[in-house]
């Protein structure tokens, strides 16, 4: 719990900053991807990678590496929503 909470305040940081980061993209969700980020699940709307929505398309982006900006935080429900 400590760890997660340093964490949080860190990306908070790091949000702030306008600073990217760099997650893994794990799957697909309802709406978009899930994104692993320094031990967090980050959400990432699909609108972000693609100007298509495609049934296809967000296959090619699971485990792939990319650089991310951190749009909202939300620490209450340990929520953190992403932007390329």
């Amino acid at each position: 719990k400590i760890q997660t909470d340093k964490l949080f305040y860190e990306l908070e940081h790091i949000r702030k900053k306008g600073i990217s980061i760099k997650g893994i993209v794990l799957n697909t969700l309802k709406g978009g991807f899930s994104v692993a980020i320094g031990g967090l699940v980050a959400f990432l709307p699909i609108r972000e990678l693609t100007q298509t929505p495609n049934r296809k398309t967000p296959n090619t982006f699971i485990n792939s590496s990319m650089d991310f900006k951190i749009v909202k935080l939300n620490f209450a429900k340990k929520n953190i929503l992403l932007k390329q």
